[in-house]
C-alpha cells in the first residue's frame, strides 16, 4: 500500500526543490514526486522510469521498499501512445531522434 505523501508537479517545479539538478528550458516532463514519508528532508532520491506503453504510476508501489530517507519522483514519458500509456521512443525510424529528445 503507498503511504507517501503524492504530489504532481512539473518539471520546473522539481528543479526549484532540488536545485542541484539542471533541466533545460524545453523540458516539459509531468510526473509524481512522493516526499519521505519521515516528513523530513529528503537526504536521497529515486528516480523511477516507466516502460513502453506504461504511465508515471506503474512503478509507484516500489516506494514502499525503499528507505525512510527518499523522496521518489516517478516521471511520464513526453510521447503519448493512447490514453495513459507513454513512451520514451517511438519503434521504427524516428527512435534515434525521440531517444536524444527524451535524453
Amino acid at each position: 500500500m503507498l503511504t507517501r505523501r503524492l504530489l504532481k508537479f512539473t518539471l520546473a517545479s522539481v528543479a526549484m526543490l532540488l536545485c542541484w539538478v539542471t533541466f533545460s528550458a524545453e523540458a516539459a516532463l509531468e510526473g509524481i514526486l512522493l516526499a519521505p514519508p519521515s516528513g523530513q528532508s529528503p537526504q536521497r532520491l529515486l528516480v523511477l522510469l516507466h516502460g513502453y506503453g506504461s504511465n508515471e504510476q506503474d512503478l509507484l508501489p516500489l516506494a514502499d521498499y525503499v528507505a525512510q530517507d527518499y523522496a521518489v519522483l516517478s516521471l511520464q514519458a513526453p510521447i503519448t501512445l493512447g490514453a495513459h500509456r507513454f513512451a520514451w521512443y517511438r519503434n521504427g525510424t524516428s527512435a534515434q531522434a525521440d531517444i536524444t529528445g527524451a535524453r
